[in-house]
């Protein structure tokens, strides 16, 4: 069941990776398409956001605090489809997936700033309902909150406690505090399906189900026969990482849009090129990502 060269060792074995990349070649010929297209994306992001700096954000219009949320999350996505191929090239499907739903929930709130102009707001507020939560958890813990949490979590439990408090209560009666529940925002971006997807599916791994255990077992006719200590899992590999990239574009669709930066030619052959051959893989997978 174990080998012998060591489990860690296996992480940096360039035989699966070159297994993953001889599997996936489309894929993997897309991703470095895409990093030299976004170089001129961003380029034209800098040109119109860069000029503006230093930015005082409390007196910024809203055009450019949503762009600058909107620029955050972008990266956010970015490095997150980032990590997810470094994944893939280990063959580590089941963790692809989970990065795959992390990607989608950032791209959704990306999503909601550019379409939505008072979006932002609400974005920005839901740090209040994160902190409300917060400060239950404190209050139920507070001296193993003080010993093992980062330094700012004291300001949290000081006299400062009390009056945060009462500022999220208040907020809360006024109904100021928006949940930013994202089967909401899903709904109000018409992407209820996807949602569904990512939370029904894709929520397998990233809550370590009875079901998603089942890839490490080797069964014959309902019978154990071994545990997989690590192996590279290529099913569905491929249109794993596909999805995340397909939910990464369509919200960097949406922050052309946003920035004003026009028809840039190399994305839109890009992006149709890749929802061509997306389709085609979902159909071939038989949609189950």
């Amino acid at each position: 069941m174990f080998d012998k060269v060591g489990i860690l060792k296996l992480v940096n074995n360039e035989q699966i990776a070159q297994m993953v990349r001889e599997s996936n070649l489309e894929l993997f010929v897309f991703v470095e398409v895409l990093s030299e297209i976004l170089d001129d994306v961003f380029l034209r992001f800098d040109n119109k956001l860069y000029p503006l700096l230093p930015i005082d954000m409390e007196e910024a219009s809203s055009e450019t605090k949503r762009r600058v949320l909107a620029m955050c999350l972008l990266i956010k996505a970015m490095n997150t489809i980032e990590s997810m191929v470094i994944l893939a090239e280990k063959g580590l499907e089941s963790d692809c997936r989970v990065l795959c739903r992390s990607i989608f929930e950032t791209i959704i709130r990306l999503r909601a700033i550019c379409q939505f102009e008072d979006y932002y707001l609400e974005y920005v507020g839901y740090d209040l309902h994160e902190g409300k939560m917060f400060l239950k958890s404190i209050k139920r813990h507070e001296e193993f909150f003080l010993e093992v949490s980062p330094p700012e979590v004291s300001s949290y439990t000081s006299e400062n406690a009390q009056e945060l408090g009462q500022n999220i209560e208040k907020k809360i009666e006024e109904g100021k505090l928006p949940q930013g529940k994202t089967n909401i925002i899903a709904e109000r971006l018409g992407l209820r399906k996807d949602y569904d997807f990512v939370y029904g599916h894709l929520s397998i791994d990233a809550h370590a189900t009875p079901k998603s255990l089942l890839r490490y077992m080797e069964r014959e006719d309902d019978i154990l026969t071994n545990i997989n200590v690590k192996s590279p899992e290529l099913d569905k590999l491929g249109i794993v990482v596909f999805t995340g990239l397909m939910y990464f574009l369509e919200g960097l669709k949406e922050c052309i849009d946003l920035f004003d930066c026009g028809r840039i030619e190399s994305f839109d052959n890009y992006f149709q090129k890749f929802i061509l051959y997306y389709r085609g893989q979902k159909d071939n997978s038989g949609n189950s990502e």
